[in-house]
């Protein structure tokens, strides 16, 4: 379990996920609009199919609730997952401990700079101010997916801007304490996307591509 699942749809250009909708399980089908298949509704449908291949393949159960927060976990409990979707690119990663992931396209950003001041502390906007200016999105892309995996980790709300990821800059695995809680760190790139996991436990994570096609067999 301690690969990154990642599905990239322009593998499957023929292929609609928008006829499977029947198929995802009840949490997440209550949460689609009807009758509107926007690319979040179709990548939600395919975050949802592929979190029951991979549970289906390690022989655990299927049935998955949101908790207080909203967030998808199992009603077994058997084991930990955290979903995430930006642009083409759906990834999954599965824990026996707690457990987040966010991936975000690179991409230029609108307003980077409010974007920046908003969710970065102090220490994270004097780097994020020194980078080039072609790479001020990239650069806080970076840290925001950082923040975003340990907010899916703790299932709890936080304030982006009172954690800081200064001191591991550009470090692709490394271990902090946030907000009281020893984690440890992984950040990838992968189909034109950044991807950061953080793991309530030490993991040696990499990336796994799956076949969009398997999740509809």
């Amino acid at each position: 379990m301690r690969a990154i699942y990642v599905v990239d749809l322009k593998d499957a250009p023929g292929l609609d996920f928008g006829l499977f909708v029947d198929r995802v399980s009840e949490y997440k089908r209550a949460r689609l609009l009807p009758g509107l298949m926007s690319r979040r509704s179709v990548n939600s449908i395919v975050a949802d199919l592929l979190v029951q291949y991979l549970l289906a393949k390690c022989g655990k159960g299927i049935d998955i609730v949101a908790d207080g927060y909203g967030k998808p976990r199992l009603v077994s409990r058997e084991c930990e997952f955290s979903i995430s979707h930006s642009g083409d690119i759906v990834a999954c990663v599965l824990s026996d401990k707690q457990v987040g992931l966010d991936i975000e396209v690179s991409r230029p950003l609108i307003r980077v700079d409010r974007l920046a001041t908003r969710a970065l502390s102090g220490d994270e906007l004097i780097i994020w101010n020194r980078v080039p200016v072609a790479s001020l999105s990239a650069c806080f892309l970076q840290f925001w997916t950082l923040k975003e995996s340990f907010l899916k980790m703790s299932g709890q709300p936080i304030i982006f801007r009172d954690i800081s990821f200064a001191a591991h800059h550009q470090e692709l695995i490394f271990v902090a304490t946030i907000a009281g809680k020893r984690c440890f760190f992984s950040q990838f790139e992968c189909a034109g996307c950044f991807i950061s996991v953080c793991d309530a436990a030490l993991q040696k994570r990499s990336i796994k591509k799956i076949n969009p096609e398997l999740l509809i067999r």
